[in-house]
């Protein structure tokens, strides 16, 4: 779980040189004692206990495939210029679980507001 977070926190830096989007992923493999259903129902509850309004933001959840996907989580990097998206996956068998982050993009618009392109 740190690993996740720790990703989360170092994709803006990684790819601040990029222009629109980055094809960037990022995955591990961690080794945790446990059957598939008992570490799919441990991350299911992490996600529950997570986030707000947890079904804004699961795509999909197969407790036979052992797969979660998070859709586009979007979030401000206060060093960046603009807002960044990405898709987390999270795939369980017996005794491992595998991290992904994956599209990443920051979110550019051209659109210029009243306030900002004029002065009264």
């Amino acid at each position: 779980m740190k690993k996740l977070l720790l990703a989360l926190i170092l994709l803006p830096f990684i790819s601040k040189a990029q222009i629109d989007s980055a094809k960037l992923e990022w995955s591990d493999i961690t080794e945790i004692k446990g059957s598939k259903n008992e570490l799919f129902q441990k991350y299911k509850a992490w996600l529950y206990s997570f986030f707000r309004k947890p079904g804004d933001y699961i795509q999909e959840m197969d407790s036979v495939s052992g797969a979660i996907i998070v859709g586009h989580l979007k979030f401000n990097a206060t060093f960046q210029k603009y807002p960044v998206s990405c898709m987390i996956g999270i795939d369980v068998k017996d005794n491992k679980v595998r991290f992904r982050v994956y599209d990443y993009t920051r979110i550019i618009t051209n659109y210029t507001s009243y306030e900002e392109g004029y002065r009264s």
